[in-house]
């Protein structure tokens, strides 16, 4: 039957046509003879076009579909369709879409046969619509995204719930252009206005994207809004339309600002350990600049007291009235509600900080009047705490009139503590270490000084003996009475460099500088280290190399060759040592270089620090002070030393020394 009624049939022969399947076919269907009146209609059509009865009626196609312009020239194709006998297949039209076939007698057309389908109806579009409009709220607030609708024609400014709770305005608010800009952060409202000036334009495509703060009109918060737009233009380029979106950014602005603000106040804390005083005042002043108004720092003393170290207020005009504010800082236990944060470790936030606050956080009317004049009304105290203990106590206050401090500040500000807890536990420790080397480098200094006497003794005593021995004695000793001299003499140098070490931390490292010449001294260093070159195996290479005269301290200087040569012979027995001196403009380079062990990469960096050794104390000996104490010395004169070494394949020793005098 389906393709029956595809295939136009031959003649109106309504007795063979299968009415019970025309009926419930599910597409509409009619029969139409030539005066365009309707013959039969199935139940498609009728639930289509509202057509109650079954009965088949011989109503006019105009009844049929909808009065409209489109039925008019519906009914004129089909008219063409009996006039020349050829079909259209489908007519789109509003409501839905027609096929008209003719139904012929012989050469004649007779007839019409009409298919009929229906699009959904206006309702349920509208349905579809309101469906579509609902998921889409839902999506924006989901995203806690507002929207916005401006029209330049009637200066209508519309703003969803949303919106409105953004700019902090009361839902029954209405908005204009005014009053939005009259909202938005002096510091940011002139930048945004050029933006919407500029997507006002034709030439600038009409897209607006930008990142600003409001001030809320009713609630005073302050938010961080991403603004989204599009300015839409008719065809003469006069703005017709302008909407967009707007989505809160507050907490993450607000976590950039804080990774921002922490880092810099690492920064400051990790500039000096020697001056808290100084790193805590600009601490206070980062603080005072950036989280809160104005700020206060107390380090607590051993007895619990807290005695004032740094303030700073935002407004240079309000200084004086913070710094007058530590005369009232309780030092005392137990005297103020400011302290209990020094005692329990707690944080205190007060959001509100009322005048009945006031009242008891004050310790005098004067104190009390203080804080009136400087109007703080959120305040947070905030202990300091690390290695267990509370190092004191950070005063934070926010004076603009909406500004109140929440979680977030109290986290941001207890970070702050933490680090700057940190920095006085790091200078508590420091200055522990540093007297502890100043005890050191006193008892080093006491032991050497007491050490050079009994030694200097000693070697007159064998200096002594050596004259005093017959020919026959001194071939009984042998070589013991040398040995024993070798021995004092190498207890002397440890000594010495005992000494130095002491002199080196106490900032006591004399030098007496002259005009000398180098190849000489070290010729005679060379010479007096023969036996220990022969000892080692090592001979010598150090070709004629013209004088070089320079400024320097002659014995100094003679202590750091002794150890760079002595330590190419330690470390590079059996094998040659390289000796260069050369110019180079105003600078004299020396390099001594050996072929032996060589120094491992890791261990370069601390070859120079004190007793800073590479190589095994047990098969090498020596305190590790040689190098430190000859690295001092050639600073001391305004050069430099330095190392280039490769595990076996030796080391590369090179002083640059300047030749004139230092200004």
């Amino acid at each position: 039957m389906n393709g029956a009624l595809e295939e136009p049939a031959s003649r109106l022969d309504l007795e063979t046509v299968q009415l019970e399947v025309v009926w419930n076919a599910p597409i509409g269907i009619a029969l139409v003879d030539q005066r365009l009146q309707v013959v039969r209609f199935n139940r498609a059509l009728a639930g289509l076009h509202g057509l109650r009865s079954r009965a088949w009626p011989g109503m006019s196609l105009a009844e049929v579909f909808p009065a409209e312009e489109a039925t008019r020239e519906l009914l004129w194709r089909i008219q063409q369709v009996l006039a020349t006998g050829r079909p259209f297949p489908w007519l789109e039209l509003e409501w839905g879409r027609v096929s008209c076939h003719p139904l012929h007698e012989g050469l004649e057309v007779v007839g019409l046969c009409l298919y009929v389908e229906e699009v959904p109806e206006p309702k349920l579009a509208r349905e579809a619509l309101q469906v579509s409009e609902e998921r889409l709220r839902m999506s924006l607030a989901s995203a806690s995204i507002g929207t916005w609708d401006y029209n330049p024609a009637t200066g209508e400014f519309l703003c969803d719930s949303r919106t409105q709770a953004l700019f902090g305005a009361p839902p029954d608010l209405r908005m204009d252009c005014e009053r939005f800009f009259s909202i938005i952060h002096p510091e940011d409202r002139e930048r945004t206005r050029q933006l919407v000036q500029r997507a006002e334009s034709p030439e600038s495509g009409g897209g607006y994207e930008t990142e600003y703060r409001v001030i809320g009109i009713q609630d005073g918060v302050e938010r961080w809004l991403s603004a989204q737009g599009r300015a839409w233009f008719d065809e003469q380029g006069q703005l017709l339309r302008f909407s967009g979106t707007v989505l809160d950014i507050t907490h993450r602005k607000r976590a950039e600002a804080s990774a921002r603000f922490l880092s810099e106040a690492s920064r400051l804390l990790a500039e000096r350990l020697d001056r808290a005083e100084e790193i805590l005042e600009r601490v206070a002043r980062l603080a005072a600049s950036s989280i809160c108004t104005y700020c206060i720092i107390g380090v607590a003393r051993a007895d619990g007291r807290l005695p004032r170290v740094a303030a700073a207020h935002r407004e240079p005009s309000q200084e004086h009235l913070v710094q007058a504010a530590l005369r009232f800082v309780p030092q005392a236990p137990g005297t103020s509600p400011l302290l209990e944060g020094v005692h329990t470790g707690k944080s205190a936030l007060i959001r509100e900080f009322t005048q009945e606050v006031r009242q008891r956080y004050a310790v005098s009317p004067e104190h009390l009047a203080l804080m009136n004049t400087l109007d703080a009304h959120s305040v947070m105290t905030v202990p300091m705490r690390a290695g267990g203990k509370v190092h004191g106590m950070m005063i934070l206050a926010a004076c603009a009139p909406r500004r109140r401090f929440d979680d977030q500040d109290l986290s941001l500000a207890e970070e702050l503590a933490h680090r700057v807890g940190m920095s006085l536990e790091n200078l508590r420790l420091y200055e522990e270490a540093r007297q502890a080397v100043g005890l050191r480098d006193e008892f080093l200094s006491v032991a050497s000084h007491e050490l050079k006497t009994p030694l200097t003794s000693l070697k007159l005593q064998h200096a002594l003996i050596a004259k005093s021995l017959t020919p026959e004695c001194r071939a009984s000793l042998g070589a013991r009475l040398p040995k024993a001299m070798r021995q004092v003499e190498r207890l002397t140098t440890l000594v010495d460099s005992l000494l130095d070490v002491s002199r080196i931390g106490a900032g006591r490292l004399g030098l007496e500088p002259i005009e000398m010449e180098l190849t000489g001294l070290l010729r005679e260093v060379m010479e007096r280290l023969s036996e220990v070159f022969a000892q080692a195996g090592c001979r010598v290479d150090f070709p004629a190399t013209p004088p070089v005269h320079g400024y320097w301290d002659p014995l100094r200087l003679d202590q750091v060759l002794v150890n760079l040569l002595s330590n190419a012979a330690k470390y590079g027995a059996g094998k040659p040592i390289h000796v260069r001196v050369a110019v180079e403009g105003e600078w004299t380079r020396l390099t001594v270089r050996d072929e032996g062990i060589g120094i491992a990469p890791g261990d370069l960096p601390r070859l120079f620090s004190r007793f800073g050794r590479a190589v095994s104390e047990r098969h090498y000996g020596g305190l590790g002070l040689g190098l430190f104490i000859s690295k001092q010395i050639v600073e001391a004169m305004q050069g430099s030393i330095r190392v280039e070494s490769e595990p076996s394949r030796g080391s590369t020793f090179t002083v640059e020394l300047p030749l004139c005098p230092p200004a």
